[in-house]
C-alpha cells in the first residue's frame, strides 16, 4: 500500500531546498565510502534519466552482500568467495582480485589504498592500483561495516565490541570499548564520530582521541549506520523504530514506529531536505518527515529491506530481498520503475557517472545505466 501526501506545493519547495541543502556536486567523480561521504547521508542532488537498463553483469560463485565503491573508472567490492574484486567500469572486465577472508563489509578508499574488513575480523589494506596487500590488522570479531576517515586516520568498528582508530601504517592509535558488537559503519562530522551498536547507546566521540564526549540511550540495539545532516542524526534500531536525534545536545527529537507489522530496521537512512527514507524488515520503504517524525509515504515490497536506500535528486533507489531494485518518486513514493536483478539485494546501490552499481546474493554484480 502506498500512502500519498497531497500537498504538492510542500514538495516542490522541498525539492528546491534539496539543491541548497546538498553538497555542490554536478557530476559524481568518485564514491569512496559506504554511503558516499563521511556523514553517511546517502543523498546526491544529481538528477537521473529514466528508465535504467543493465549495461553489463558478471557472475561469481558466491554471494555479494556488501556495497561497492567506485573511483577513477574502476569499481571495487568484496564477495563471500573470500576475494575483493576490481573491475573496469566500462565493460566489467577484471583488473585484479585479492584473496582474504569472506567479505560482506563495504570497502573504503583513501590515498590509493582500499580498506575492507572480513568476517574473520581482519581489516585489509590493499594497494588500489595493484591489488597487493599493504598490511592487515586483526580484531577479535567479524567486521561487517566499512571504514571512515578522519584526517589520515582509519576508523572502523568490529563485533568484538570496539571502535578502532588506526594510522595509515595500520598502527592502533585508540579504541573505544562498547558493551556489545558494532555492526555498521561510523559517521564523522565536525571532528566527532559516533559509535552505536548492541549496547543500545549512541556514543559521541572525539575523532582525534576517541574520548567520549556524551552519550544517549537509544532504547534498543542497532545494527545500522547512523546518518547525519547538520545537527540531525538518524538511525534505525532492532526495537522496530527509527530515531531522529539532535546529536549535539544529545536528545531524541522524535521516535518513529510503524503502526502495523513493525519489524527491526537494519537499513541506514538516506536524508533529503525534508524527508528521511529507510528500509525495514517489514518489507517496506518508509519516507518520514525529517522534522516531525511522521510517515509521509510507504511502499510495500515482497522482501525484507536491509539495503540502505539512495536518494538521487528527486528519485529514491532501494533494493529488496525480493530481488527487485525500486525507483520511486521522492515526493509521493510513486513507482517509476522496478528492475528484477534475480537475487536478494542486501548491499546498497552506489552512483558514479550516471550509472548505478550493486550486487546480489546470487553472486551477480551489475552496472545499470539510463536507457539510450
Amino acid at each position: 500500500m502506498i500512502c500519498l501526501i497531497t500537498n504538492l506545493t510542500f514538495f516542490a519547495l522541498a525539492f528546491l531546498g534539496n539543491a541548497l541543502f546538498a553538497k555542490d556536486i554536478n557530476a559524481v567523480s568518485s564514491w569512496l565510502l559506504f554511503r558516499g561521504n563521511p556523514q553517511q547521508d546517502g543523498f546526491l542532488p544529481t538528477s537521473i534519466k529514466m528508465p535504467f537498463e543493465i549495461q553489463w553483469k558478471i557472475s561469481l560463485k558466491d554471494s555479494i552482500e556488501g556495497t561497492a565503491v567506485v573511483h577513477d573508472g574502476k569499481v571495487y567490492f568484496g564477495c563471500m568467495d573470500e576475494k575483493v574484486y576490481a573491475l573496469d567500469c566500462k565493460d566489467g572486465k577484471e583488473i585484479w582480485k585479492y584473496k582474504g577472508g569472506s567479505f560482506k563489509a563495504p570497502p573504503s578508499i583513501q590515498d590509493d589504498v582500499i580498506y575492507i574488513g572480513d568476517i574473520d575480523g581482519t581489516l585489509h589494506a590493499i594497494d588500489l592500483n595493484t591489488g597487493l596487500k599493504k598490511w592487515v590488522f586483526a580484531t577479535n570479531g567479524e567486521i561487517s561495516g566499512g571504514a571512515n576517515f578522519f584526517k589520515k586516520n582509519i576508523l572502523f568498528g568490529s563485533q568484538d565490541e570496539n571502535l578502532y582508530c588506526l594510522n595509515a601504517a595500520g598502527k592502533e592509535l585508540w579504541k573505544f570499548k562498547m558493551e556489545g558488537p558494532f555492526f555498521g559503519s561510523c559517521a564523522i562530522i565536525e571532528g566527532k564520530t559516533f559509535a552505536a551498536g548492541c549496547d543500545s547507546t549512541l556514543h559521541v566521540l572525539d575523532a582525534e582521541t576517541g574520548k567520549e564526549l556524551s552519550n544517549l540511550d537509544l532504547g534498543g540495539q542497532t545494527g545500522a549506520t547512523p546518518s547525519i545532516a547538520g545537527d540531525d542524526l538518524f538511525v534505525g534500531t532492532m526495537s522496530n523504530n527509527v530515531l531522529g536525534i539532535n546529536w549535539k545536545k544529545p536528545k531524541i527529537n522524535w521516535n518513529y514506529k510503524p503502526e502495523k507489522r513493525s519489524q527491526p530496521f537494519f537499513s541506514s537512512c538516506a536524508i533529503a531536505k525534508n524527508l528521511v527514507v529507510v528500509g525495514g524488515r517489514d518489507k517496506k520503504i518508509h519516507a518520514i518527515d525529517r522534522e516531525k517524525g511522521l510517515e509521509i509515504w510507504g511502499v510495500q515490497t515482497d522482501g525484507k529491506i536491509d539495503a540502505s536506500p539512495l536518494i538521487l535528486g528527486n528519485t529514491v533507489v532501494a533494493g529488496s530481498f525480493d530481488g527487485y531494485l525500486y525507483f520511486l518518486n521522492l515526493e509521493d513514493g510513486k513507482l517509476i520503475q522496478k528492475m528484477n536483478l534475480g537475487g536478494e539485494i542486501s548491499g546498497s546501490p552506489v552512483f558514479y557517472e550516471n550509472s548505478i552499481y550493486l550486487g546480489t546474493s546470487k553472486g551477480d554484480f551489475f552496472r545499470l545505466k539510463p536507457k539510450d
